[in-house]
C-alpha cells in the first residue's frame, strides 16, 4: 500500500477583502466559513475559491475537507 504525497494546502489572500482561493488539493473538497460563533455563512463544493466579499470583516473560520482529512484555518475579511 503506498500513500500519495502529502501536499501543502494554501488559502489566499489572508486577509481577504473578497475571494479567496485554495491551492494545493487535486480532489474533490468541501469548504465551509464559520464566524466566531460557530455558524456557517459560506459553502462551496468542489470550487477553489470562494467569494467573502458579502461578509462583515473580522475573523472566520475556513473547514476544509476531503476524502481523507479536514483542517480548519483562520481567515481574516478586511
Amino acid at each position: 500500500m503506498t500513500d500519495e504525497p502529502v501536499t501543502e494546502m494554501l488559502l489566499y489572500p489572508n486577509p481577504t477583502e473578497g475571494i479567496i482561493y485554495l491551492s494545493g488539493v487535486s480532489r474533490a473538497i468541501d469548504l465551509k466559513v464559520f464566524d466566531v460563533n460557530g455558524k456557517e455563512v459560506e459553502h462551496a463544493r468542489d470550487e477553489n475559491s470562494i467569494d467573502l466579499s458579502p461578509l462583515v470583516p473580522g475573523l472566520y473560520f475556513v473547514q476544509l475537507t476531503g476524502e481523507s482529512f479536514t483542517e480548519t484555518i483562520k481567515v481574516i475579511v478586511q
